[in-house]
């Protein structure tokens, strides 16, 4: 594929180019007084859109920079400003462009991270914060999908929950992609720190003071060795969590002043946590 089409009017000349990608879909080019015009189709049937023709440019994130491979996902540029696009038409973020996309292969660390999925997010650059947004499986599911988080300054994905910064304060939402109350806030926005201790509790801190609170927000009482050794604990990788270090006792991930603390689940019962 890469051939030309040539239609004539009384006034003016189209031109319409279709190019191959790495997939099924092929980018169809208009030209028109001048002007091209970007859109994607099958490469089986030029006439099935899956991404209109109104963009000054597209490209597909499967390779370096970005390097999302089995991901599907198309930027389409227009007026300064990126869209995303699913390979099947869906548009990402209801519609709202950004200004800057970073792949979870690049920067990632410096504003998120995960403990499930596919581990970490790619990141949205809106005006109204970071949008972060990642191609998964649900739990209980066979299929993937689009998860969307944000606007937001950070975040960490444990199994159950979602710790999120807002306006430089951290904060908890619910992070069970069955629970009908996903992606609710769960806590405010209001803490420095927080660590997530196995998804039973959590470490706050607040005014220079830490507290634990489990997940009913609700006060209880752990010694304050255990926060010294969550501390203290050094920050491994998503690979690194599931990988060489998966029969450590504790094991930490983390994101700026956010921390989940993973435990071994079948010796935890023998030890203070």
């Amino acid at each position: 594929m890469g051939f030309f089409i040539f239609s004539w009017s009384a006034c003016d000349i189209e031109k319409i180019e279709y190019r191959p990608t790495n997939g099924s879909r092929a980018f169809v080019i208009k030209e028109k007084d001048g002007k091209k015009l970007w859109g994607l189709v099958h490469e089986d049937d030029v006439n099935s859109f899956y991404i209109p023709c109104e963009y000054d440019s597209i490209f597909s994130t499967y390779g370096a920079p970005y390097n999302l491979k089995n991901k599907h996902l198309f930027i389409a540029l227009r007026g300064g400003k990126m869209y995303a696009w699913h390979y099947d038409g869906k548009q990402l973020l209801d519609g709202k462009g950004f200004t800057k996309f970073v792949s979870y292969y690049q920067e990632h660390l410096l504003h998120n991270n995960s403990h499930v999925g596919d581990g970490l997010f790619s990141e949205c650059y809106t005006d109204d914060g970071i949008m972060f947004i990642s191609y998964m499986r649900s739990i209980n599911s066979e299929y993937r999908k689009w998860f969307e988080l944000g606007p937001a300054e950070a975040l960490l994905w444990t199994n159950y929950n979602v710790l999120i910064k807002k306006d430089g304060k951290w904060g908890v939402l619910y992070g069970e992609y069955e629970n009908e109350k996903y992606r609710h806030v769960k806590f405010p926005c209001v803490y420095d720190a927080i660590i997530c201790v196995s998804d039973v509790y959590f470490w706050v801190r607040k005014d220079d003071k830490w507290m634990t609170i489990d997940n009913k927000g609700e006060l209880i009482s752990k010694p304050k060795y255990l926060l010294d050794k969550y501390l203290n604990l050094p920050s491994l990788t998503y690979e690194e969590v599931s990988g060489e270090y998966r029969n450590e006792l504790y094991r930490k991930t983390s994101v700026q002043e956010a921390a989940y603390i993973i435990l071994d689940p079948w010796n935890r019962e023998y030890y203070e946590w």
